[in-house]
């Protein structure tokens, strides 16, 4: 492509296309800094963006000035567009490149209201509204935290809305789920707006329990190219989490890595996922394959995008170690029975291992369900948790015991029912009360007229890591007895369903209610081989 013809797909977010032709080494340092731009605004790689920009020779022609200063606005510098734009009209550079910047810099250091009046008086000087507007808005509100309602309200005066407009009002929550997933249905696949639209529609059918629906969308975007970073999260995470998405799971993963930019950062990440599909499926040895291949990935210092990634890329290094050291708990095979292990990352450890159980010798086997919370089985809300949840219930033979290992997230200094605590002044007692009972009521209605073998609720480990820095709560006194309390009322509510309580709290708390290093794999989760003692734990009402 012609520098005009990528300057054309910038302004219509076709940015998939300008990827595919920028995507390499180039030593014209137009490419290079459209290169850095799609890092830096798209993919969220900001090292890399960093790095691009220090080869610019420096050089005042308006698409580098405005481009240059497009990145730096991602990268957090805040003095760049007020620069550029200065230095764009002192240049006599073309009107939009200043426009874009203010839309972007407003969006980005939430002058809200800013943003709004900008684009009153942009349309007040053209003849039509022009699309590269509404992408300027779309990329500036990253933030799911944004305020929107000047947006909104601006939006909603606006009439004959082109596409890439109504995509904004979905984005800004102009429509209902319902109207909005007619409007985004509707955009013929023709039309520039068509990929931001399927984009978008990941985002709404969930909501809806629409998860085979949103898979499919999901592949269908994926072949667009304009999927990036947090898209691939969400579509991995989804995919992992669900029957629908998991027979072909590594193939979405080797698509993929087709699209994404060819460093350490990004196959890392992919590759977490396709780590957890290896554990699952007892695919050790490409499990072993695949992170002596991106070993590197953990010596990265992550970022905010990529840190649950590098978690999980090191606790699936360490179950393949604990399976070196313990291979007799995964080689036996004389189990006579089954366990299936629902929740988020605490049913890998005990993943394809043999032990006892309820006087039977079970082989286990983990249906995982990315970031789980008993939160999100509490809420009357849809969602792609509960849906997921629901999911791997219906298709697990009655013959089969079930046991749930959903509810330590809840329970982190930095989230959950600490954080509400802390932020709402909601007493921890109170949401303690109606996070597990809303929890243990939603199981109760999945489970019911399900004649399983036996269910049992895994209780929340005592926490590992140090109560400092990130996971410093402040009352750590109060925080140790909200885990403590926690376990209590779901041992409670186990009880008064006739189910059983796998105590791993009393197995791993001092008298503090710190971990006591018996049984961690680390700051987090189980060894596997605590799952051989775990008849000692394991407790059923009288």
């Amino acid at each position: 492509m012609t520098k005009t013809q990528l300057i054309e797909c910038f302004h219509q977010y076709r940015w998939a296309e300008i990827w595919q032709q920028v995507r390499s080494e180039a030593d014209d340092d137009f490419f290079i800094v459209l290169r850095a731009c799609l890092l830096a605004a798209w993919w969220q790689e900001p090292e890399e963006a960093e790095k691009l920009l220090t080869h610019i020779t420096p050089q005042n022609t308006s698409e580098l000035i405005f481009f240059i200063a497009l990145t730096k606005t991602c990268l957090g510098d805040a003095k760049a567009a007020p620069r550029a734009i200065n230095a764009l009209k002192e240049s006599n550079a073309p009107r939009w490149m200043g426009e874009w910047l203010a839309l972007e810099y407003a969006g980005r250091t939430a002058d809200y209201i800013g943003q709004a009046r900008m684009l009153t008086k942009i349309m007040k000087q053209k003849m039509s509204p022009v699309d590269w507007c509404y992408v300027a808005c779309l990329q500036s509100l990253e933030n799911p935290l944004a305020d929107t309602k000047p947006l909104r309200k601006w939006l909603g005066k606006q009439s004959n809305l082109s596409p890439m407009a109504q995509i904004l009002g979905v984005r800004i929550g102009l429509y209902s789920d319902e109207s909005a997933s007619d409007i985004l249905h509707k955009i013929p696949s023709g039309s520039c707006a068509y990929a931001p639209a399927l984009y978008r529609l990941t985002y709404l059918l969930p909501r809806q329990g629409l998860i085979r629906e949103t898979i499919q969308t999901f592949d269908v975007v994926a072949k667009t190219g304009q999927i990036d970073k947090p898209l691939i999260g969400s579509w991995l995470s989804l995919c992992i989490s669900h029957a629908d998405g998991w027979d072909d799971f590594p193939a979405r993963v080797n698509y993929i890595a087709t699209l994404v930019p060819a460093n350490l950062r990004m196959h890392g990440v992919i590759s977490s996922y396709l780590l957890i599909h290896h554990w699952v499926n007892g695919r050790y040895k490409e499990a072993y394959e695949l992170v002596k291949r991106f070993h590197g990935f953990l010596d990265l210092q992550p970022n905010d995008s990529d840190r649950m990634n590098s978690i999980f890329f090191r606790y699936i290094l360490n179950l393949a170690v604990a399976w070196q050291q313990n291979a007799e708990l995964y080689n036996q095979t004389n189990a006579n029975s089954s366990l299936t292990v629902i929740g988020e990352s605490h049913s890998l450890s005990s993943s394809n291992t043999n032990f006892d159980w309820k006087n039977e010798r079970i082989k286990a086997t983990s249906r995982f369900v990315m970031g789980v919370k008993m939160h999100h089985l509490s809420s009357c809300a849809i969602s792609t948790f509960k849906t997921c949840v629901e999911a791997h219930i219906e298709s697990i033979p009655y013959t089969h015991h079930l046991l749930f290992t959903i509810g330590e997230i809840d329970c982190r200094p930095d989230e959950g029912i600490w954080q509400v605590h802390q932020k709402k002044g909601i007493p921890l007692v109170t949401l303690i009360k109606d996070t597990v009972n809303g929890y243990l009521q939603e199981l109760t209605k999945l489970l019911a007229n399900k004649p399983y073998a036996s269910i049992t609720l895994q209780g929340v480990p005592a926490p590992g890591y140090k109560l400092e820095g990130k996971n410093d709560p402040g009352d750590k006194a109060e925080f140790l007895n909200m885990i403590r309390d926690v376990n209590g009322e779901l041992k409670l509510g186990a009880f008064q369903r006739r189910w059983s309580f796998l105590d791993v709290y009393s197995a791993t708390t001092t008298e503090e209610g710190l971990g006591n290093g018996d049984w961690h794999l680390d700051a987090y989760h189980l060894k596997p081989v605590f799952y051989t003692q775990a008849e000692k734990w394991l407790l059923t009402s009288n």
